[in-house]
C-alpha cells in the first residue's frame, strides 16, 4: 500500500516539478488559474456486466493547455465500495478555458470496503490498491463554467478476507483487479 501511495505521489511531484519553472512566469503573464472539476458517472463491465456508479472530483491548477490536481471519490463494484485518491493530469487541446477535446490520467490508490458476501460470512479485512483512469473527453464552456462528457477505462485492484462465522474452521482471501468502462459527466467552475 505504502508503495502505491509513494508511486502516486511520486507520479503527482515529476508533474508538478516539470511545471513548476515556467509557473512565475505564467502566473505574471494571468496564464496560472485554479481549477476543479466535480463528476458523476458509471462504471459498466465486469464478472456480471453490473452498472454502478462513481463520484469524484479533481483541484488544481491549469498551466497552458495543462491541468493538474488531486482528487478523491466514491465509487462501487460488485463486491466493493471504494474510496479512490489520485492524482490527475489533463491536456486540452483548445486550452481549459476553451470548448474542445481534452485527454486525462489519473492515478493513484484505492481505499475499500468488501461486503458481505453471504450468511455465515463475516468481512476480516480489506486492504486497498492501485488504480489508473485514462480518459478522451468533451468540454463546453461558458463564462466561469464548464460541462463535461468522458468516456475511458478504469482498473481498480483490491484484496480481502472473510471469515466463517458459524464455526470459525476456515477463511477466504480475494485478491480482485476490476477493469471498467468509465462514463462521466462532469461540471468545473472557475
Amino acid at each position: 500500500m505504502r508503495i502505491n501511495v509513494l508511486l502516486a505521489g511520486s507520479i503527482l511531484s515529476l508533474a508538478c516539478a516539470a511545471q513548476a519553472q515556467d509557473l512565475e512566469n505564467l502566473h505574471s503573464k494571468g496564464k496560472v488559474s485554479y481549477h476543479n472539476q466535480f463528476s458523476t458517472g458509471v462504471l459498466a463491465g465486469g464478472e456480471y456486466g453490473l452498472v454502478t456508479g462513481s463520484v469524484t472530483t479533481v483541484h488544481g491548477v491549469a498551466l497552458g493547455h495543462w491541468t493538474i490536481g488531486a482528487g478523491i471519490g466514491i465509487e462501487g463494484y460488485e463486491r466493493w465500495r471504494t474510496v479512490p485518491l489520485f492524482g490527475s493530469l489533463s491536456y486540452h487541446f483548445c486550452g481549459p478555458t476553451a470548448s474542445g477535446v481534452f485527454l486525462s490520467f489519473n492515478a493513484g490508490h484505492g481505499f475499500g470496503r468488501l461486503l458481505e458476501n453471504q450468511d455465515g460470512l463475516e468481512v476480516d479485512t480489506t486492504k486497498g490498491g492501485p488504480m489508473v483512469n485514462p480518459m478522451i473527453g468533451y468540454q463546453i464552456t461558458a463564462s466561469k463554467f464548464n460541462i463535461s462528457l468522458a468516456a475511458g477505462y478504469k482498473r481498480q485492484q483490491m484484496g480481502g478476507n472473510y471469515v466463517d462465522t458459524f464455526n470459525g474452521s476456515f477463511s477466504y482471501s480475494i485478491e480482485e483487479t476490476m477493469d471498467r468502462f468509465l462514463f462521466q459527466l462532469g461540471l468545473g467552475i472557475r
